[in-house]
């Protein structure tokens, strides 16, 4: 099916390794008890370990009284005891692969410290000049990393805003480097929550998955390490088996979107792809949403073990859940929209539905449970028009997947995919597969759908296009492509584009980012670009708006596994890059950012970007 990220722990694995690729400034551990803004920000209202909500507001520069004294005029040494500064000679010749920073990205003023990166270094000489800094930056390191000290850093990030700050590396032998980036004005607010996952444990049955396989792991902007955010061991929450009846605890918690509280996370559990929620807030860690705990059947037919109401979204062939912020409100209007293969007539007999079939937008009220029971020959099930419904999408492709909500709450944009053929179907068991696809919008119109409408600039006859995602200010629209006629599920070729949001003649922006350095030797199409999830505020200033997203990329060129069937599987892991928009003129994107702070030991991907209220991260 194509109405889910992928679906199940094993489909997931699998996407990642054959993809390489594949959701609030954070409270340090001197100030447990409130939260902290981000730069400039608001401070939060986290109490005990818990991340507050931070800002990310505007920072204008701070003037120097004269050059600016951010940089030492003595040289600073990383891991080397004793460093002669001849061994690095007078540069000559071509220099070193500097993947870090890229050249020409642009950072928040709050983010991560910089890294130097040149892969397979053993010492390095490094040289950071900005004009307005009266020295240079001079440093010497050992190994193939080196970072900006952090007193230095926030510095630099205070005084020299929207210029060159140039990176010059040396090896003992050869030429220099030189690469550049700039700093933003504005901060990055929010945190993060991606599926960190033990790429040998990819391809596993889902019968034989452990807590210590994966979970999910987050960290605050700024933050120099991750914390678990939940664990399969924790799950309160149980999901219906195939049979509609028989429920279990989920084993599967990669394909997650984050409520608009940042309390909870939706998440598609393995085959037959049921979903529940967990809180990734500590003092609920692994509980249900608030009178949404649903039906739990551990042993069918005996009345002692089962308990609840059946709610729709654990049935089976179910996809990633999305919100808006304008429909979360306790009293009344908590939705949920979800794509599902789920049709109306086997409600009450799930196993008959075909995990090929065409997807339906549906959305599901989160604090009603009202069931009923038709006959007694059939089982109880949620009521229709009360606790769930389907949306009209009519006139799109036939089929719909992967929704995103406005935050107005008034549009809702999807993949719509032609059904194809029960030999090639557009959609086939957790992933999008082939055919012809493009994005299509309705209005959500109080739970009513309607008239589905192909996105400008995202409904190509030249690519497939999926994966969307709205922008906080619902302005502009991410999302993933490939080739027209290539499959969609683990293809090496996909890649980043943004568009404006209800532009007649709006024309997709494919992302800078998606290019590796030309010194890796890697290309894109080829490095599998995809999944991008915007920061949670859109920020103004000096008449430009500033976007951050994060995505999936297997670009780093960390060394390939082996999963528990034997297969290659590539090591994921995650990139922020910059989207500005000028008061005139299309968007402006940026090269990427590697995110330092994540292991390299596990695949990371899936990353959702909102104030979650998740632990705080003791760097």
């Amino acid at each position: 099916m194509h109405n889910h990220t992928y679906g199940s722990f094993f489909r997931l694995f699998a996407l990642a390794g054959t993809l390489a690729a594949f959701g609030c400034a954070g409270v340090r551990a001197k100030a447990p008890e409130t939260g902290s803004a981000g730069t400039n920000g608001s401070a939060g209202s986290g109490g005990g370990l818990v991340t507050g909500s931070g800002g990310s507001g505007v920072v204008m520069p701070v003037s120097c009284n004269g050059p600016c004294t951010d940089f030492p005029a003595d040289p600073i040494n990383t891991n080397i005891p004793t460093v002669d500064p001849t061994m690095f000679g007078t540069p000559s010749g071509s220099g070193p692969c500097v993947t870090e920073p890229e050249d020409g990205s642009l950072f928040p003023n709050n983010w991560l410290r910089p890294r130097v990166r040149v892969p397979g270094a053993s010492y390095m000489k490094i040289t950071v000049h900005a004009d307005l800094e009266a020295n240079d930056l001079v440093a010497y390191a050992s190994g193939e990393t080196w970072k900006m000290p952090d007193n230095i850093w926030k510095g630099l990030a205070s005084h020299v805003v929207q210029q060159p700050v140039s990176v010059s590396v040396q090896l003992p032998s050869g030429g220099a480097t030189t690469v550049r980036f700039q700093i933003a004005p504005v901060g990055a607010g929010g945190s993060m929550v991606f599926w960190a996952a033990n790429p040998t444990a990819a391809n596993k049955d889902p019968s034989q998955a452990l807590p210590t396989d994966s979970d999910l792991q987050g960290f605050a902007v700024g933050d120099e390490k991750t914390t678990e955010a939940l664990n399969t061991a924790n799950l309160k929450q149980q999901v219906f088996l195939q049979d509609g009846t028989n429920t279990h605890t989920p084993v599967c918690i990669g394909c997650h979107t984050g409520t608009p509280d940042g309390d909870y996370v939706a998440f598609d559990d393995a085959w037959p792809w049921s979903a529940a929620f967990a809180g990734v807030k500590p003092d609920i860690s692994g509980q249900a949403l608030p009178g949404y705990l649903g039906y739990n059947c551990t042993t069918p037919g005996t009345s002692s073990t089962c308990s609840g109401s059946k709610t729709f979204v654990q049935y089976p062939w179910a996809g990633p859940l999305a919100f808006s912020p304008a429909h979360w409100t306790t009293g009344g209007d908590r939705i949920a929209i979800v794509a599902s293969q789920l049709a109306p007539s086997d409600l009450t007999t799930p196993w008959n539905t075909d995990d090929k079939l065409p997807g339906n937008l549906v959305w599901i009220d989160t604090e009603n449970t009202q069931t009923q029971q038709t006959s007694l020959s059939v089982p109880v099930t949620p009521v229709p028009g009360t606790s769930f419904g389907y949306l009209a999408h009519t006139g799109d492709l036939g089929g719909a997947a992967f929704p995103t909500w406005s935050a107005d709450g008034k549009t809702i944009v999807y993949a719509s995919t032609v059904p194809g053929t029960a030999a090639q179907p557009g959609d086939q068991d957790g992933r999008l597969n082939q055919g012809m696809t493009d994005l299509y919008s309705i209005p959500y119109a109080n739970r009513s759908g309607g008239a589905a409408t192909p996105v400008p600039g995202a409904s190509s006859t030249g690519l497939e296009e999926y994966y969307p995602a709205w922008s906080p200010d619902d302005r502009l629209l991410a999302f993933t492509a490939v080739p027209a006629g290539q499959g969609m599920y683990a293809n090496k070729n996909a890649e980043l584009y943004v568009v404006p949001f209800g532009q007649a003649d709006a024309k997709p922006i494919r992302l800078a980012a998606n290019t590796p350095p030309a010194c890796t030797l890697m290309l894109s199409p080829g490095v599998n670009n995809h999944w991008p999830k915007w920061s949670p505020a859109a920020t103004a200033a000096n008449g430009k708006t500033y976007y951050w997203i994060v995505f999936s990329s297997n670009r780093y060129g960390l060394p390939s596994q082996k999963d528990a069937k034997g297969n290659t599987v590539q090591v994921s892991q995650l990139y922020v890059t910059a989207v500005v928009v000028d008061e005139v003129g299309p968007p402006v994107s940026y090269p990427a950012i590697y995110l330092w702070n994540q292991s390299q030991a596990t695949l990371n991907t899936t990353p959702a970007w909102q104030d979650f209220h998740i632990p705080i991260v003791i760097d």
